[in-house]
C-alpha cells in the first residue's frame, strides 16, 4: 500500500474496507488492493458490487471500477438490500435498483428504514415488506417511536388511533 491511514474501518458486508487518508475517503478489498483510491468526501457500500460516492453535488451510485452506473446524484442515500436503496431527492425519497429505476411512484414522501431481524419500511403512511417491498397492512400506520426497531419478531405500531403490536408479516399480536 501507498498510504499511511488516518483510520481504517472493519470489512463491510461486501467485503471492502473503507479507510481515511488526509480527510478523504478511499476502499479497499479483502486483499488490501484498491478499490477507490481515498479522494471522496464519503463512502457507502450499497450493493454486492457498487458504492454510494459522496462528492460536492450529492450522492452518486459507481461500480467497483469507478464508473458511475446510475445517472443521478442524491441528497442522500441508504443501503436496504443487494439490489435496492433508499434515495432523497428534492424531499422525496424512494427505493432504487440498481439500474436506478424508481420503485414507488415519484410522489413518495418519506420513507423510514424499520431494522431489525428483518427490515419493514414505512413509505408515507403504509407499512411494507424491506425486501419484496409488499405492503403488509393496508391501514395507514403510525410509529411508536422515532427510532423503530423489529424486536424478537414484532414492532409495536399505531393503527387509527389504536396501539398495537404486529410480527414481521402485517399479523396481530395485540
Amino acid at each position: 500500500l501507498d498510504a499511511t491511514f488516518n483510520s481504517i474501518g472493519s470489512p463491510s458486508y461486501s467485503g471492502y474496507i473503507t479507510v481515511i487518508v488526509e480527510g478523504k475517503k478511499g476502499l479497499l478489498d479483502e486483499h488490501f488492493n484498491w478499490i477507490l483510491k481515498p479522494k471522496h468526501n464519503d463512502l457507502k457500500s450499497l450493493f454486492t458490487n457498487y458504492i454510494g460516492i459522496k462528492d460536492s453535488l450529492g450522492w452518486s451510485v459507481y461500480d467497483k471500477n469507478n464508473v458511475q452506473v446510475i445517472d443521478q446524484t442524491y441528497q442522500e442515500i441508504t443501503f436496504l438490500d443487494t439490489s435496492q436503496c433508499i434515495v432523497s431527492l428534492d424531499g422525496r425519497d424512494n427505493v432504487i435498483n440498481v439500474n436506478g429505476e424508481n420503485q414507488f411512484s415519484p410522489d413518495t414522501r418519506s420513507i423510514t428504514k424499520i431494522n431489525g431481524e428483518k427490515t419493514l419500511l414505512r413509505i408515507d403512511e403504509y407499512l411494507y415488506d424491506g425486501l419484496s417491498l409488499n405492503t403488509i397492512i393496508d391501514d395507514p400506520v403510525r410509529l411508536s417511536s422515532n427510532y423503530p426497531s423489529v424486536q424478537n419478531g414484532v414492532l409495536s405500531i399505531r393503527v387509527q388511533d389504536k396501539c398495537a403490536v404486529i410480527d414481521t408479516l402485517g399479523n396481530y399480536i395485540i
